[in-house]
């Protein structure tokens, strides 16, 4: 299991995992999350109301998607036999957690999503946001969303896996709203082009890829992020 420095766990957060993986036999085992700052305490929006079990392809199917399962190793529990060899790589300044999780994903045969909470996150200010943009590292996370071709095997991983691109254009767009219309002209254009290399269009996404009503809103989502950047650069010309 993995902590971050400055998060915390519930009292029987590690019980609870361990007591839920041995009863299922689960290689992975994902609970529920609350998010905190020194105001208050809230479940995280991709919590689950009841357990869930998966079993082969759909164990990747369900990170990809990013529904109830994030690229994020902690608030997990993975079975050290199968799983422990995978390591993390350095050499990324930002989303070596996703590859991570794409490597366990992969190889683990089933995942139980827990319906209690077992991890505390801590919401970091808004300046950690915008260092990711000042430094460039944004690129990273979304050269590693693109990375994740290589575990795609079946149809279900491929379209879990637009969903993820788009959903990570959109987060990167509405989050770079709020940056200075000097640093979100890089942002804008480099969105954009993932845009276009992807080839993400209405037609594609309704027409050709079938991707469903999530991914058809935030696919307006990110048109409306993008208009309001443009709209914020524009008028500080």
């Amino acid at each position: 299991m993995f902590v971050d420095a400055d998060d915390a766990l519930p009292t029987d957060a590690l019980a609870s995992l361990h007591r839920a993986a041995e009863k299922s036999g689960a290689d992975i085992v994902k609970g529920n999350n609350t998010v905190f700052d020194r105001l208050r305490e809230t479940p995280a929006n991709h919590d689950v109301a009841r357990y869930r079990e998966l079993r082969g392809d759909a164990v990747l199917t369900c990170l990809l998607e990013h529904r109830y399962v994030r690229g994020h190793p902690w608030g997990k529990l993975f079975r050290g036999g199968s799983l422990g060899r995978f390591r993390f790589d350095e050499n990324l300044r930002m989303a070596e957690d996703l590859y991570y999780c794409c490597e366990t994903f992969t190889a683990a045969d089933s995942l139980l999503l827990l319906n209690r909470s077992i991890y505390r996150y801590r919401r970091h200010a808004t300046g950690a946001t915008a260092n990711k943009y000042r430094s460039g590292a944004y690129r990273d996370w979304l050269d590693a969303v693109e990375g994740t071709a290589r575990f795609a095997r079946t149809p279900q991983h491929w379209r879990a896996r637009q969903s993820l691109m788009l959903r990570s254009l959109a987060q990167l767009a509405r989050e770079a709203r709020r940056l200075p219309p000097v640093e979100a002209e890089p942002v804008l254009a480099e969105i954009e082009a993932r845009r276009e290399q992807w080839g993400f269009s209405s037609w594609t996404l309704l027409i050709r890829d079938r991707l469903g009503p999530r991914t058809w809103i935030q696919w307006i989502k990110l048109r409306r992020a993008l208009g309001e950047i443009r709209r914020r650069i524009a008028a500080a010309e």
